[in-house]
């Protein structure tokens, strides 16, 4: 009961890493995740914490595991922009759709969460980067960065931080 209780207190200040999954079934993790906070989201923090405790990152050791990390990420953005970003109507014929930004504004968000990944993947592996290609990727970061700085603040100004459109065809190995 004594690991039950430093479980929950683990998984209640955020780090998992002091309660081991050992000898623990799946009724004792959902027990777990319910004293913490409700189900939903209990389970989930518990689940993922399970995950990568048996299945550990990989370590990414080239340039091209870094781009293969970052390139569903910004698929998942690319795509979120061209449909719903601002001009998104103009490419689809849709010109009343040009002004209606109440779908892309709930986006924001997702795409943020992204870009923070993104940005993790690119600090982290920062060595993997070929010298030539480091002012692509530092001017990806200060977009990344101005971004969230607008999405926290919507009258932040970023346009003088634009998406590096070069970083499409190095992502995609081209």
């Amino acid at each position: 009961m004594d690991f039950l209780r430093q479980c929950i207190s683990a998984a209640t200040t955020g780090d998992l890493a002091l309660c081991k999954p050992v000898g623990l079934g799946i009724v004792d993790w959902i027990t777990i995740a319910g004293a913490v906070g409700g189900a939903g989201y209990g389970v989930f923090r518990v689940a993922k914490w399970i995950f990568f405790a048996f299945f550990p990152k990989r370590k990414i050791s080239s340039f091209k595991a870094l781009r293969r990390a970052i390139y569903p990420l910004m698929t998942d953005n690319s795509q979120r922009f061209l449909k719903f970003g601002p001009n998104s109507g103009l490419r689809h014929g849709n010109e009343e759709m040009r002004f209606d930004l109440s779908v892309w504004r709930g986006l924001l968000p997702k795409i943020d969460r992204n870009n923070q990944k993104i940005a993790y993947l690119i600090r982290e592996n920062e060595a993997l980067i070929p010298q030539n290609l480091k002012d692509v990727f530092n001017r990806w970061l200060a977009h990344i960065d101005a971004f969230h700085v607008h999405v926290n603040d919507s009258k932040a100004d970023y346009r003088r931080f634009q998406f590096p459109s070069e970083v499409v065809a190095i992502i995609n190995g081209k």
